[in-house]
């Protein structure tokens, strides 16, 4: 699965190229996505950012829509100039979504769901801005408090809970451990707090 560095990477390379341009086209193979376009039409909105949040990928249109995506295993977001040719297959095809020079195509994508503001607020699985590691505003200290409500939980376990901090996995998890010199194993409640910063700071690096 990928981890929230590789989410990141993506949603800003999204917007980078997307923000600010007027959807020309949307087509998907998914008929929840479709019956949400005949009622509120994509094309001729505009693609105001797009974010990660951990492991999700936010892209914000005009007219407070939001699509919501999760890679899981195989999903993946292409980008490809007007009219060049696909990296892979139009089977895979999930999600495409055109501008006026830029073709964002999502593969694989197993979970995709739009949203309003208020909606996407009441979607406890979607980590708050603060929580993901690679935010500007990223909320250490809560983090590290956060951390301490799972006193008996192994840290491993804690580290890979999206909802006390987003974006690590398997990975990053056994990097942090061992960088830190910390056993995966322990319980949190044998961890002093700044071994728990030391952690949080690792993860984040």
């Amino acid at each position: 699965m990928p981890e929230g560095d590789t989410i990141f990477r993506s949603a800003r390379a999204l917007h980078r190229a997307l923000a600010g341009k007027i959807v020309t086209r949307f087509e998907t193979a998914y008929a929840h996505l479709a019956s949400v376009d005949d009622d509120k039409k994509i094309a001729g909105r505009t693609i105001v950012r797009v974010e990660a949040r951990g492991k999700w990928l936010l892209m914000y249109f005009s007219g407070d829509l939001i699509l919501v995506t999760h890679m899981r295993m195989n999903g993946s977001w292409h980008l490809y100039r007007t009219g060049e040719r696909w990296r892979r297959p139009r089977r895979d095809m999930r999600i495409v979504i055109d501008t006026a020079d830029w073709s964002a195509v999502g593969f694989a994508v197993p979970v995709a769901e739009f949203h309003s503001g208020a909606s996407l607020l009441r979607k406890t699985m979607i980590p708050a801005p603060d929580q993901d590691l690679l935010k500007q505003n990223f909320d250490f200290v809560g983090v590290v408090a956060a951390m301490q409500e799972h006193a008996d939980e192994q840290i491993a376990d804690v580290l890979l809970n999206q909802k006390v901090m987003a974006g690590i996995g398997n990975v990053y998890k056994s990097e942090t451990c061992f960088m830190c010199g910390v056993n995966p194993f322990w319980q949190v409640r044998t961890l002093d707090p700044s071994q728990l910063q030391q952690l949080v700071f690792m993860a984040r690096k």
